[in-house]
């Protein structure tokens, strides 16, 4: 089974809280051990998608789930099937297949892997079987693929794709893990009614603000200076104070609105202002607390001016508030931004600034990490 460790030295933090290893077949005899297959979500372009429209065409399959699921397929007797919704190109699958087969080689055992992927014409087809076998019809099929747009890629887009299929993809499988993306409500209610045979992690929660406040009040000693900017105007610098705000939010006061703009981005160059004066430490904002992948980031790089103390304020809060309108199109705003200390990234080969992610699930309340990556990024976004 596969070994999920959690260590306090790799996550940079100190804790009175112990971390240790767990096998995952330890945590419920009836339960995890009996999961043989798992079924991953290729979902993280519907991210994207509903952000940052222009970049899906930037995403490669051999970024997306393929290399998580090849780590954590050797945990599932049954290995697992990967649901996508385009196929990763020749280059990328054979680089992919490459690493798979040293990797057996090392364990001296099979790897078991599939990659569904569902024709216009409703036909399944594995696409490692077809890439072996027919490699010139699979590069006939990705060039098919790369003329599509991405119209008919929707949120529940890999939910339909299993529940059409689901006979298939479960025959002869009595329980399997369902790890999207993302896990969210939508994925719990579209599939609750085949608990008999799936079962599903929490639903996720990426506010960076609750987990920054919640690992404070646990004894997390060595983390970043954030403030957290409510919608309302408040600053917020505890997980009591954090929670409070939460209970009494009002949704009137997320309405995308000049004067709500105007509230919001005040508050949010009062917390640049805090940092400076009371921490004297640099700031960095990212207007919405929640979410991955950076699109809500302003790099000082990018954004000198909401940084510049020797401009007037005036003009840095009409700088902000035009950045809000321009880049928030949706009815309501972000219920939170979050303003925290910059942190210089380190450099990678290329002169690529470089961050690290913990990627993992959370079931029953506990959080599993499956594995931590390097990620390049640009002006405070992953690319």
């Amino acid at each position: 089974m596969v070994t999920l460790r959690a260590d306090v030295d790799v996550l940079k933090c100190n804790s009175n809280i112990n971390f240790h290893e767990r096998h995952l077949s330890t945590l419920s005899n009836n339960e995890l051990a009996a999961w043989e297959q798992l079924i991953i979500f290729d979902g993280i372009t519907i991210q994207i998608l509903e952000s940052e429209p222009g970049s899906f065409a930037n995403f490669r399959g051999f970024d997306r789930s393929l290399l998580p699921a090849l780590w954590l397929s050797t945990g599932f007797r049954l290995g697992s099937r990967i649901l996508v919704y385009a196929p990763p190109n020749s280059v990328e699958l054979h680089a992919y297949l490459k690493l798979k087969y040293l990797i057996e080689q090392h364990l001296q055992r099979i790897i078991r892997i599939e990659i569904l992927y569902e024709h216009l014409n409703g036909n399944l087809i594995e696409l490692i079987q077809l890439f072996e076998d027919k490699p010139e019809q699979y590069k006939t099929l990705c060039e098919e693929i790369a003329q599509q747009t991405p119209k008919d890629l929707y949120p529940k887009y890999h939910i339909d794709m299993l529940k059409r299929n689901m006979e298939v993809i479960t025959k002869d499988v009595q329980q399997s893990f369902v790890f999207p993306y993302d896990m969210t409500e939508l994925h719990r209610r579209e599939l609750q009614k085949y608990s008999d045979r799936l079962s599903l992690p929490d639903i996720s929660n990426n506010d960076k603000a609750q987990h920054h406040f919640f690992l404070k009040s646990k004894g997390f000693t060595d983390l970043p200076r954030l403030i957290a900017v409510s919608v309302d105007d408040s600053l917020i610098d505890t997980y009591e104070e954090y929670t409070n705000v939460i209970k009494r939010r009002n949704i009137y006061q997320t309405i995308n609105s000049p004067r709500n703009i105007e509230i919001f981005a005040q508050a949010i160059i009062e917390a640049i202002n805090q940092l400076k004066h009371r921490f004297n430490l640099p700031a960095f904002v990212k207007l919405d607390s929640s979410g991955a992948g950076g699109w809500s980031s302003m790099s000082p790089s990018v954004h000198p001016t909401i940084y510049d103390f020797e401009k007037d304020q005036q003009e840095r809060l009409v700088y902000l508030q035009q950045y809000i309108r321009a880049t928030i199109t949706d009815e309501l705003l972000p219920q939170m931004a979050v303003v925290e200390e910059l942190i210089e990234p380190e450099k990678r080969p290329g002169d690529i600034d470089a961050d690290y992610t913990v990627c993992g699930f959370v079931l029953s309340g506990t959080f599993f990490p499956t594995s931590i990556n390097l990620c390049g990024t640009e002006n405070g976004a992953y690319v």
